[in-house]
């Protein structure tokens, strides 16, 4: 009969930890609200949250975490999205023009026919992210993590300029 019980016990502990892990990816929906409000949102939790088409513009989103958000079609241009954490986001089409992106996370964010015209990116992580389309016009990449994982040059404006490994003649 112990038996029994612990199988019983051990096929529900992966079920428990799931549903559990869950939990901890999901919005806040007070945070949504205040965001839609406001567009004060410093250091909320909108992960996974659906944002499509909403007007954001001038936004303060410091240290918001966004993971998985989608935000197709947004108005993000001159929002404050520094240090904010935007892996897997959905931000295809949306329009960050101008927009002070300065350190944010966005590995593997859909970034795909987006207006990233003047925007600040320095230090940003865009590893893995898709920008097939995207206006990079006067952007800042200085120090950016390119899509390939290299970082791009300091003066890096509208493309990432990569460093070259310097190695004199006759070396390798």
């Amino acid at each position: 009969m112990r038996s029994y019980a612990r199988i019983w016990l051990l096929s529900l502990t992966p079920a428990a930890l799931f549903l559990l892990s869950g939990l901890s990816y999901a919005f806040k929906q007070d945070d949504v609200d205040k965001l839609l409000k406001t567009k004060q949102c410093a250091w909320c939790d909108l992960a996974n949250a659906d944002l499509s088409g909403a007007d954001l513009s001038g936004a303060q989103l410091p240290n918001a975490t966004m993971s998985g958000a989608t935000m197709s079609g947004a108005d993000l241009s001159e929002a404050d999205l520094q240090s904010a954490r935007l892996p897997r986001a959905n931000l295809s089409r949306a329009n960050l023009s101008r927009a002070h992106l300065r350190g944010a996370h966005l590995r593997g964010a859909n970034l795909s026919r987006a207006n990233l015209s003047g925007a600040k990116l320095e230090n940003t992580n865009l590893t893995d992210a898709n920008l097939t389309e995207a206006n990079l016009s006067g952007a800042d990449l200085s120090g950016a993590q390119w899509t390939d994982g290299k970082k791009c040059k300091q003066g890096s404006i509208g493309e990432c300029q990569k460093d070259i490994p310097f190695s004199a003649p006759g070396m390798f």
